[in-house]
């Protein structure tokens, strides 16, 4: 009697662990992007228009997307298992059309908070990095992400915020346009993309971009360019 008694909580602690997220499918984008979930999480994708097939690029989880045929109002459920990382998957109505399951790893005791303010770089990647402020009053995150252009062409830069979940957040990036060198004219933010970052600690974190704008995604690391003596 005890054993099933404790077989059954085991099975309900895990029903109530285990979560899902939905993604909603439209013509030309998903929504969100990018879902950060936790192993042993459900993923429901429903369609608002089109007509799409999903499929999943290579990954360091051989985990597989492949679903039929998808149509208005229909839906296709996965759930994921993994040690940690990112799947990529496309639409078959565009290439372009991309989204991303970020699979977290085993939950970190780290949480986002004051100790991250300060600014990042991708070691290899020089002259480009992030600039984080975190926000205690309102619980947000605040980035400033200096890059360059896919084309090479020219600087690009971001203003991105988002609400921390413990050590994970995924911030909505605007793009800064229309602005002049001492001019008083509005500036125009359109929405850029997505940029979900996870801290391990207050040194180090991971970014998984997906700039559906310009029809491209990535990630790389982050390591910080000083040291803090609330780390310390």
């Amino acid at each position: 009697m005890k054993i099933s008694v404790i077989l059954a909580s085991l099975l309900l602690s895990q029903l109530l662990i285990a979560a899902t997220f939905e993604v909603a499918i439209h013509a030309n984008r998903f929504d969100p992007e990018v879902v950060a979930i936790q192993p042993g999480d459900t993923v429901k994708w429903t369609v608002i228009k089109g007509s799409h097939t999903l499929t999943s690029e290579d990954n360091n989880q051989n985990i597989n997307i492949t679903s039929p045929v998808l149509t208005p109002d229909s839906e296709y459920l996965q759930t994921f298992s993994g040690t940690g990382g990112e799947i990529k998957y496309s639409s078959s109505v565009d290439e372009n059309m991309t989204g991303a399951v970020l699979i977290k790893q085993a939950p970190s005791s780290f949480i986002i908070d004051e100790r991250i303010n300060a600014g990042f770089y991708n070691p290899v990647t020089s002259g480009q990095g992030i600039l984080f402020e975190y926000v205690p009053s309102n619980n947000q995150l605040v980035a400033y992400w200096f890059a360059y252009r896919k084309d090479g062409k020219s600087q690009q830069w971001f203003i991105a915020q988002g609400v921390p979940n413990g050590n994970q957040v995924t911030l909505i990036v605007r793009e800064p346009q229309g602005g002049k060198i001492n001019d008083s004219q509005e500036v125009e933010l359109p929405i850029w993309g997505e940029l979900t970052i996870e801290f391990s600690d207050c040194n180090n974190a991971h970014a998984w971009f997906n700039a559906s704008v310009e029809g491209h995604s990535g990630n790389f690391p982050l390591s910080r360019l000083y040291l803090s003596e609330l780390c310390q």
